[in-house]
């Protein structure tokens, strides 16, 4: 793959109609498939873990093998979404992950299973840089942390739904047949996509291939960027805190409260209106909010989450304080999860937003690469108890809260020559 990233000339002349919204909603509807798929797993795993015998550690790293391929295909994801444009891109993409979801119900063993996890992780790690390209070509940079946090809050559904729908599917149609049906489903989504999801630009299109040519910007450059960075550690942080949380909690509840998976699918959907209320909130609060509000607030959101997980380190709690414990923690990352993204799409030109993105995300992978299997060295390491393994989300919650208060917002200071291209 070339590193030379194609640029779009000209200002971008934005139709402000309702199919800017059609985007939206494929988006959004993709986005639920992949989370779908996701939550199934955390819960699913309690079951797989039983009928092929894996430990926690064997778990764990069962659940990391999808990170690993989805890390893997941020940077190359982002950079041929700039290159051949996201339509193509989430075309292919949708169809491969659905075909390794489906192929999830054939795994006799750990080491089928992480082949097709980590399959599947490949398939979708283009799908978070594609789809955020989509928004900086269809609305407006103003817009964006809108437009972002109403794609994302799919998550939220997904966290409010899926766990009901995995605590009623995995023991009526076994985890395998579930894997296969949502793969099915998957497959549905990419005819879709195939008839309606199409970029809304008026203008800038027709010379993109020739002006990839006469303005190429070298890859590497973004790193030139201090904000690249800081983004980078708090994207690793962050995603360490979402998914170390979520991919735990269901065995948590199983194994340390003794409560069956249909009443932990039950307990699971309360924290997804935390997140639902976190994701479709900060949209319309970051767009409103000035660089230096908005850093400040975040950090602070940050370090809220450490507080308020300590307590899960110290021991068994009640179930009714552990809920509340999640829906606040899945609030506030839902919150800043959104920022993240959408304050990059705000400040890097839009014809390097894929890659850069790409980027960002890949070092997010990475953190939630490493939580699910550090979480479950930390349980064996104490002798089976979940608790101990709180403590590395913990720490991720300073970590995260001291990369954004690094954030330095000059990215045309640091890179004049990366300002969106004229036309001659």
């Amino acid at each position: 793959m070339s590193s030379t990233i194609a640029a779009i000339p000209g200002p971008l002349v934005v139709r402000r109609d309702r199919s800017r919204y059609v985007i939206i909603a494929l988006l959004f509807l993709g986005w639920i498939l992949g989370g779908i798929d996701r939550t199934v797993m955390n819960f699913a795993a309690v079951a797989i873990s039983k009928d092929l015998g894996f430990n926690a550690t064997q778990l764990g790293l069962m659940i990391s093998a999808f990170f690993a391929g989805y890390m893997l295909m941020q940077i190359p994801g982002g950079m041929l979404a700039d290159k051949y444009g996201p339509r193509k891109v989430l075309l292919i993409i949708v169809f491969v992950w659905s075909m390794f979801t489906g192929l999830t119900a054939v795994a006799a063993g750990l080491a089928t299973m992480l082949v097709v996890r980590f399959m599947f992780g490949l398939g979708e790690g283009p799908f978070s840089p594609s789809a955020g390209k989509m928004i900086s070509l269809t609305f407006d940079k103003k817009e964006s942390a809108k437009a972002f946090s109403l794609m994302l809050s799919s998550s939220g559904i997904v966290m409010i739904v899926a766990p009901v729908f995995a605590g009623y599917m995995v023991p009526a149609v076994g985890w395998r047949n579930l894997f296969l049906i949502i793969g099915l489903a998957g497959i549905a989504v990419v005819v879709l996509y195939y008839l309606y999801l199409v970029p809304r630009i008026a203008q800038g299109t027709g010379q993109a291939n020739q002006a990839s040519k006469d303005h190429p910007t070298q890859y590497r450059h973004i790193f030139k960027v201090p904000m690249l960075w800081s983004l980078m550690i708090a994207s690793f942080a962050c995603y360490t805190l979402i998914w170390g949380f979520s991919a735990w909690m269901p065995s948590y509840l199983v194994k340390a409260c003794g409560i069956n998976i249909r009443a932990a699918g039950w307990l699971q959907s309360i924290p997804g209106f935390g997140t639902l209320l976190g994701l479709l909130g900060s949209g319309f609060i970051i767009d409103r909010l000035s660089e230096r509000q908005n850093k400040y607030f975040v950090a602070s959101a940050a370090v809220l989450c450490s507080f308020i997980l300590y307590p899960m380190y110290q021991g068994r709690m009640s179930i009714p304080v552990l809920i509340t414990i999640q829906t606040c923690v899945n609030l506030l990352t839902g919150y800043i999860s959104i920022f993240l993204p959408a304050l990059l799409i705000k400040k890097f030109p839009t014809h390097i937003v894929g890659s850069a993105m790409g980027t960002v995300l890949f070092a997010a992978q990475i953190g939630s690469f490493f939580a699910p299997f550090v979480m479950g060295m930390i349980v064996d390491a104490a002798g089976g108890r979940i608790g101990a393994s709180f403590s590395y989300l913990f720490a991720m919650g300073v970590v995260l809260a001291i990369s954004i208060l690094t954030i330095q917002y000059d990215v045309e200071k640091s890179l004049p020559h990366l300002l969106e291209p004229k036309n001659a």
